[in-house]
């Protein structure tokens, strides 16, 4: 803790993700070239600025056709699909996702169109409407512990996915 204190006072270019087009290239950039459209990501690398140096391998190309705004959901879709992979769950699987903020929603959708059966809990009115709006099931977490059993006909969750953000122990007391 001491050490992210130490490092509140220092200046430091904030961001972990961005887009542009390439004006200067480095040694070993071969694939790259000048006036080539790119998204990049990580901390210290991509970061929210004008100019940015970052290395080959965080760099992928951009099609034209994808807007920089567009792009910016890179970084994050990329952290909800490596989640979702590392929970493993295969076809027909019930998975529940907790949390239903931009992650959450990005793994809802991800775990949806992989064929899984998918439950979404948040404790949020506006991101369970915003779910369903989107064609996915989502509670309200009071109604989790009772809709799980009917959803997965009382065998239990195959995969969980945490993406909520708490200080509360309450969403890995639910998976369990």
């Amino acid at each position: 803790m001491q050490a992210a204190f130490n490092r509140l006072d220092q200046p430091m270019a904030l961001g972990y993700s961005s887009a542009g087009t390439i004006i200067a290239l480095g040694k070993n950039m071969q694939g790259f070239k000048v006036g080539q459209r790119v998204a990049s990501a990580g901390g210290g690398y991509a970061v929210h600025a004008e100019y940015n140096v970052v290395p080959r391998n965080l760099l992928t190309p951009l099609p034209k056709n994808v807007d920089f705004r567009i792009r910016c959901l890179h970084h994050p879709r990329a952290i909800a699909l490596h989640g979702f992979r590392l929970a493993e769950p295969q076809l027909g699987e019930n998975v529940a996702v907790i949390g239903l903020g931009l992650l959450g929603l990005l793994t809802i959708q991800l775990a949806s169109a992989a064929g899984c059966n998918v439950l979404g809990i948040d404790l949020d009115p506006k991101r369970i409407k915003l779910a369903s709006s989107l064609g996915l099931q989502a509670i309200a977490r009071a109604q989790a512990e009772s809709a799980s059993q009917a959803f997965t006909a009382n065998r239990g969750f195959d995969a969980i996915i945490i993406c909520a953000d708490t200080s509360s122990n309450d969403p890995v007391e639910l998976a369990e």
